[in-house]
């Protein structure tokens, strides 16, 4: 028996909801989602592993509006899966193509590792890192072992 609409969007936003939730030190695989609305509200999601973040990609965020139109937008996110195996599917590359193919679902505007997002050199990492230090004039560089902590409780807050 098929799953319904219903049923697939609310084992999606479930799914989500507990990424949502991960701590990033035990979970260091991750992306900043959300809503395709650029004034909407993107979370950062955490998984154990690339495997079940690339899960969450296939199977979750294709599903999260129960459009009639999921499981065409949940196979071609498939074919940018498949087309990029063997590649660096947590580089730029991997996620414009991700990108197009969610357009009007969900955007996906970072995927990455917490300690990528932690140190790593990219446009968004810097602004995130500077955004969290915003009190302190900062500049983007890498998160400090003693601010860890705080910056992973800020984390979860961050673009809601």
């Amino acid at each position: 028996m098929a799953e319904s609409s219903e049923s697939r969007q609310d084992r999606a936003m479930a799914s989500l909801e507990a990424a949502v939730q991960a701590d990033p030190r035990s979970n260091p695989f991750g992306m900043f989602a959300g809503d395709d609305d650029p004034h909407g509200p993107s979370m950062f999601h955490w998984y154990p592993s690339e495997a079940d973040l690339l899960r969450a990609v296939a199977e979750d965020l294709p599903f999260v509006l129960g459009e009639d139109d999921d499981e065409e937008i949940a196979e071609g996110v498939r074919g940018v899966l498949e087309r990029h195996a063997g590649t660096d599917r947590l580089g730029r590359t991997f996620l414009s193509a991700l990108q197009a193919e969610l357009k009007g679902v969900q955007e996906v505007r970072w995927i990455g590792t917490f300690d990528g997002l932690c140190a790593a050199d990219g446009e968004f990492e810097r602004t995130v890192r500077a955004d969290f230090r915003a009190e302190d004039d900062a500049d983007g560089s890498p998160i400090r072992t003693d601010e860890c902590a705080d910056f992973v409780e800020w984390l979860s807050e961050y673009g809601i």
